[in-house]
């Protein structure tokens, strides 16, 4: 099983949805996985693993409504520009590898 999980964005998220066998993997890679991250709207793909759950997130701010359909007990961050997301993460990141390589 990889360390790190990254998600994709872009159009071809939508088509992930409904695809199940992707969806399951993505739920087995994610309980073992050291860092699990989503780039723009893969984060609709996280949502509908069910990984969001209890959790804060953001995408593209055209599938925010989306997002909140697919994980309803996730708080939705609206209006954050993706550099500020990006800063978020690489701290996050930081604190848990103990790093200041990123």
């Amino acid at each position: 099983m990889p360390d790190v999980l990254i998600v994709p964005g872009g159009y071809g998220t939508r088509q992930v949805l409904e695809k199940r066998d992707i969806i399951e993997w993505i739920q087995l890679v994610s309980k073992e996985a050291e860092l699990v991250l989503s780039v723009c709207t893969g984060s609709l793909v996280l949502a509908k693993a069910g990984i969001l759950e209890g959790l804060q997130a953001t995408t593209h701010h055209q599938v925010l409504d989306t997002l909140a359909s697919l994980a309803p007990n996730t708080k939705i961050i609206k209006g954050l520009l993706p550099i500020e997301w990006a800063k978020l993460v690489v701290e996050y990141t930081r604190n848990l590898l103990g790093t200041k390589v990123l």
